[in-house]
């Protein structure tokens, strides 16, 4: 077999076992996909498509009879009243649904047509639409991440380095068992940035810039903290002589991907404008907040309740290997975009009040900057490649048992053995490669929850 297939082996080997995963799991049969916040990313297109009522949702309390996505807990979820006009606004942002749109009308056709599902927006043939659309992106996601790193390294390291990815981070439980969130096509968006912007300093064209403003302007509508993903064109090549006279003799293309930029945040601004009255409005209610004078930078990252490095250590070997880059490198340009991004990103993300937001599988808000971590990570799989064979066996046999360690630990939460929003150390060990809890042991994230409460903890 030739090594060339190899890159697009690994997704292809993503593929088949996220559909296996998928249609073995069969979310869609207990009306069990659109819930909580995939519920609110979803409902911008059933009100439009099909009910042509955006402003009042006045078929929303029918539909959470019929599809209980918060259990009967929250009446109306993820719509809140403006004072201003009256309206009901829906406080997740439109990206989501932008993506989903295709697939959506897909489905409401079949249901209208074959009669096998109600044409209601919710029914199976549309909870199918949003596991199939998630999973396509995170396929194309793969996919772009994969030419993109091609440009750097052999198609053997590549391979390795998409599978590590796919199956060593919570990408794959995402990209699968908790399909219709926003972060797979966050991940779609930062490969597509990656992959453009290597393009655009090699050969600036009217194509390429519009796929990068195109892209930058889906991942502000998609989660709003994702306006720093223009980070990365605009710190790129940074140690290129001549860059700055580069730019400036290509400002037709900058300007042009400002123009796209803007024309897709548009759809966002149209949907305030008309509802709310104000071409920029903060949509979220009074418990969902930002808190810039409250670090929560160390418990983010390192936690055991919810920390990036704890619960995908494969980023903090990215991260090592990223610092370990030496000025002589080929990548120490790279170097510098990568901490220029990721700085004011994790303090920007973990200054969410519920900076371990909710109820997830780890780290969820930074997994769509996974394909920022793709060559740090390649890096360390050609220098497992090379290493004295001692070495390799060490490094093959740690990697091997944290990609496990992931999918075991994905496997625990799903089946409820991890929790999802208050674990701490002692749990985390006690339930460490555990197949089942403990007797009695949802006491303890009682207790943590308690003491949440009694100290404001989180």
């Amino acid at each position: 077999m030739s090594k060339r297939i190899f890159p697009h082996l690994a997704v292809i080997i993503f593929f088949v076992i996220a559909i296996f995963v998928d249609f073995n799991h069969h979310p869609w049969t207990s009306k069990d996909v659109l819930r909580y916040d995939r519920f609110g990313y979803h409902n911008y297109l059933p009100a439009l498509f099909i009910y042509n009522d955006i402003t009042k949702y006045n078929f929303i309390d029918n539909i959470e009879k019929l599809y209980p996505s918060t259990n009967g807990e929250q009446k109306r979820y993820g719509l809140h009243q403006v004072e201003k006009t009256g309206n009901l606004c829906n406080q997740y942002p439109i990206g989501v649904a932008v993506f989903q749109a295709p697939l959506f009308l897909v489905a409401h056709l079949w249901a209208t047509v074959s009669g096998r599902d109600k044409s209601d927006g919710y029914s199976a043939a549309y909870q199918h639409s949003v596991v199939l659309s998630t999973l396509l992106f995170a396929t194309l996601g793969l996919l772009i991440l994969s030419r993109f790193l091609s440009k750097y390294f052999s198609d053997v390291v590549v391979f390795f380095t998409i599978l590590l990815i796919a199956f060593g981070t919570n990408f794959f439980h995402y990209a699968t068992l908790e399909s219709g969130m926003a972060h797979i096509y966050q991940f779609f968006l930062y490969s597509s940035i990656l992959y453009l912007t290597y393009q655009w300093y090699r050969q600036p064209a009217f194509k390429t810039s519009a796929l990068i403003g195109i892209c930058t302007g889906l991942a502000i509508i998609t989660r709003p903290t994702d306006l720093l993903i223009c980070i990365i064109p605009l710190s790129w090549a940074s140690t290129m002589p001549g860059k700055w006279d580069f730019i400036r003799q290509n400002m037709k293309y900058v300007w042009l991907i400002v123009l796209f930029t803007f024309l897709f945040c548009l759809p966002q601004m149209l949907y305030w404008k008309y509802v709310t009255g104000d071409w920029v409005y903060y949509s979220y209610n009074g418990g969902d907040y930002f808190r810039f004078d409250r670090l929560r930078i160390i418990q983010g990252l390192f936690s055991y309740r919810k920390g990036w490095f704890v619960y995908t250590p494969l980023a903090l070997l990215a991260f090592i290997y990223m610092w370990g880059v030496r000025k002589d490198s080929a990548f120490y340009s790279y170097k510098k975009t990568f901490w220029i991004f990721f700085i004011p990103m994790i303090y920007l993300v973990f200054s969410w009040n519920n900076w371990f937001y909710g109820w997830s599988y780890g780290c969820r808000a930074l997994l769509g900057t996974l394909p920022l971590l793709a060559i740090p990570l390649a890096l360390m799989v050609q220098d497992i490649a090379t290493s004295k064979l001692l070495r390799k066996l060490i490094a093959v046999t740690g990697v091997i048992f944290i990609t496990f360690l992931n999918l075991f630990q994905t496997w625990q939460y799903e089946h409820y053995i991890l929790h999802g929003a208050l674990m701490n150390e002692s749990t985390y060990w006690a339930l460490f490669l555990k197949t089942e809890k403990p007797p009695d042991f949802d006491k303890n994230f009682k207790l943590q929850e308690e003491l949440d409460w009694n100290t404001g903890g989180f």
